[in-house]
């Protein structure tokens, strides 16, 4: 999920504190994932895991993101006739994972390799959308996440690498305040585009 702070409809005075942005994208990305994956189960139970990080004392991310998470898929099936589970709850605050696996708790090593797997994919993303790398290894994965992103903004009849619902990138808002499909700077083995690419999303 990515925000485009110089689209025409981005209003920098919704997000007035510093951690608003994130958390909005956080909760748009949780919510997405869930509706996406998971709109064929009725009710499911939510524990979001996140890396550890330095966050102000007013940043209520831990509590917010999983109760806005929640409420969104409330409303969805209230007032859009389904198309996502039902989040039980109460729904328990956001567990935080110290990014080093020597540093995890023992019971939460498992997710520490997750959000480490999770940050290894958001950053190929980074560098398929902007190209700003020139190491081998990081331009081949940046080309192997751009072709699967690419992959799965074709019709599911059309796809090749069976990631329908398991695997999406999209931005944030567009001309209309809605989602779209973003273009890839780097794909196919890391040949750069053709085109001129905006590296204004962030």
């Amino acid at each position: 999920m990515i925000a485009d702070t110089q689209s025409p409809a981005f209003h920098q005075a919704n997000f007035p504190r510093n951690f608003d942005l994130y958390n909005h994208t956080a909760t748009l990305a949780v919510f997405g994932g869930l509706v996406w994956s998971y709109k064929h189960l009725d009710e499911v139970q939510l524990q979001i895991f996140s890396e550890r990080t330095q966050r102000q004392s007013e940043d209520p991310f831990t509590s917010r993101l999983p109760r806005e998470v929640a409420r969104r898929a409330g409303n969805k099936r209230r007032f859009r006739g389904g198309g996502c589970p039902a989040v039980m709850v109460p729904v328990g605050p956001v567990v935080l994972v110290d990014g080093d696996p020597a540093n995890a708790e023992p019971s939460l090593r498992e997710h520490c390799e997750l959000i480490q797997l999770t940050d290894l994919l958001t950053s190929g993303v980074r560098q398929a959308l902007t190209a700003a790398t020139t190491r081998r290894v990081k331009l081949q994965l940046a080309s192997l996440l751009g072709d699967y992103a690419a992959d799965t903004q074709l019709p599911p009849w059309l796809q090749r690498e069976d990631l329908h619902r398991r695997f999406s990138v999209s931005c944030f808002p567009d001309a209309h305040g809605g989602f779209y499909d973003v273009e890839f700077a780097i794909h196919h083995a890391g040949q750069l585009s053709l085109f001129d690419h905006d590296e204004s999303s962030s």
